[in-house]
Parts: structure tokens; sequence; C-alpha cells
């Protein structure tokens, strides 16, 4: 009972005196004694391990969103000293492989970042597990998101100002809230000032990365906007995230369209390198800010805390090069 309370730094409850606790602590140093730490969960119930769980294939940290996902992840489970355990869905068989896992007491929370029909998703809304979304809603679960229409708002009046009057809007088909709200956004000014809007669906997210055929829609996208009258042509889009925009810019430039002069170009996210100084023209969202948080609100349901149903973080209207 002694040894135990030592090591379990109760020794000042069980008023263990310290000449005992350093001979106890001695004695472990020399054994190279490390307490079990599955025996320990299995006692205490919290294996101190907070998972992060993704539907989508672009789980690497070369990908700047992802990157600054992993960031804020790393960052808030060092701020309350947890682990960070990931998993990915690579099939429907391996789906039900990794929910298994999840609920096995291996993890005490998730943090999801999947669409809305994600089946493991799914199957976490129907468990009592301390879940968060981020990026996007999967109701019921509380999640972390960012103010997508006011951002996508801000963008539109910025280009009305610069005297862009037709301007076009690509993005994905699947209906995430992130999508949903970002595109009301975009409309909703549109009609207050009296523009013209041109909405541009790219494919199937998961074929799109997984191939490569958001690049090749952007390549198509742009043959139709070269061969339209010039008088009819969007002279402004907005893409749903930096890597389109900046693959766009580049298309451009490649065809010799002047950016931003004969097209200009935004983003969402705020993460794509500057040029001579000057950051693309983009919606600035903290993303990292946004996993950190999700971590302190998992945290926060594993201790029986309320949480609120949705925590909204602000945007930043980014003026740069491109638009």
């Amino acid at each position: 009972m002694t040894v135990s309370a030592v090591v379990n730094g109760k020794s000042a409850e069980s008023r263990i005196s310290e000449p005992t606790r350093r001979r106890v602590e001695e004695v472990a140093r020399m054994m190279n004694y490390r307490p079990n730490a599955l025996a320990r969960s299995l006692r205490t119930r919290r294996s101190n391990v907070i998972g992060f769980y993704s539907s989508y294939p672009y789980m690497s940290v070369e990908q700047p969103f992802m990157r600054h996902v992993f960031g804020g992840l790393m960052d808030g489970c060092n701020a309350i000293e947890r682990e960070l355990l990931i998993f990915q869905q690579r099939s429907e068989q391996h789906g039900e492989q990794l929910y298994a896992r999840m609920v096995d007491r291996r993890v005490d929370g998730i943090i999801v970042f999947a669409g809305q029909r994600d089946p493991v998703a799914e199957l976490l809304r129907q468990r009592d597990l301390p879940v968060i979304s981020i990026e996007s809603v999967l109701e019921p679960l509380p999640a972390v998101t960012v103010e997508d229409e006011d951002g996508m708002a801000q963008l539109t009046t910025y280009l009305n100002k610069r005297n862009h009057q037709h301007i076009a809007y690509y993005c994905p088909s699947h209906q995430v809230s992130s999508n949903v709200r970002r595109a009301r956004g975009i409309h909703n000014t549109v009609n207050e000032l009296n523009m013209k809007l041109d909405t541009v669906a790219e494919p199937d997210l998961f074929s799109a990365w997984a191939t490569g055929h958001w690049q090749r829609a952007l390549d198509d996208w742009l043959d139709e906007w070269e061969q339209r009258d010039v008088h009819l042509r969007p002279t402004a889009v907005i893409c749903w995230c930096d890597d389109r925009a900046a693959y766009l810019i580049q298309s451009c430039r490649n065809r010799g369209i002047d950016v931003p002069g004969q097209l200009a170009v935004a983003g969402f996210d705020g993460f794509a390198p500057a040029e001579n100084q000057m950051p693309m023209t983009a919606v600035r969202a903290p993303w990292k800010q946004v996993a950190h948080t999700a971590v302190t609100l998992v945290e926060a349901l594993c201790n029986g805390e309320h949480v609120p149903t949705e925590t909204r973080l602000p945007v930043e209207l980014v003026a740069g090069y491109s638009a």
C-alpha cells in the first residue's frame, strides 16, 4: 500500500513520511520501475489518450490544413498532459474495426473530422463517448467551427468594392455545413449588392482527392471561361479552399491569363505562400486554434462538464496580390 501510494502520487493523502517516500522512489529508480499504464487505466477508467478520427483521404502534414490541425491537436494534448492517437478510415471494413478500437477504452474521447454520411461518425453519434466535431457540424455532436458565412460575406463585399460585378464560386459537391454556410454567405451578399454569381461544383470530394480530378475540373472550368465572350465572363472566382485557388492561379499563368487583371482569384484558409511579400487574397481561418479548442472541450466532456453545442471562431479577410 505504501509503494502504491508513492508511485501514484498520493503519498501526502496517505500520510507517508518524507524519508519513506524518498526511499520508495530511490528503489523504484534502481529497479527501473514504471507503473503499468494498462492496469492504471482499468482502475481509473481513463486511458489519458484523446483520439482524432478523419474519414478524408488527405491526412498528411504536407497538406497545410492538416498541418495546422495536427499542430493544434498536439498543443492541446500537451497542455493537459494527454496523448494523441490518430485514426483514419481506408475502407468500410476498416471503418468498423476503427470504431471498435475507439470504443474499447483505448481513448477517453474523440475529435472527428468527417462528412455527414460517414459511417464511423454515424456510429459515434449513437455512442456514449465524449466526441467533438471540427470544421463542420455533425448533429447532435458538439462542434468547433469558424465563421464561414461571415468570412465569405466579407470576401464578396471586398470584391464588389474592387469593381467585380460578376463572380464565380468554385465549391465541393458534398453538403457539409461549412460549404453550405460559405455558399450562403456569398449568395446573400451577391443578392444584397445586385451582383451576378456562377456556382461551379467540383466532382465527388473523395474521388477528386484520390485521383487528382479536382485539377482537371478546374482546368475544364478555365477552358470554358476562356471560350466565353469576354463580356460574359466572371471577373473573379472564389475557391472554397486555398489549394484550389493556388492551383487556379498557376493554371492562369500557364495560359497567359493575368491574375488579377483578367481574373481575380481568392481562397479560404489563409495558408497559401506569399509572393513578393504579399499573401494571396483569402479568408484566413484559425484551424490550429480550432483543433486546440476541440481538445479542451473533449477533456471537459470527459470530466462531466457541459460544453456549447457549437463554438465558432472568428476569421479574417486578407487582401493580397491575387484579387
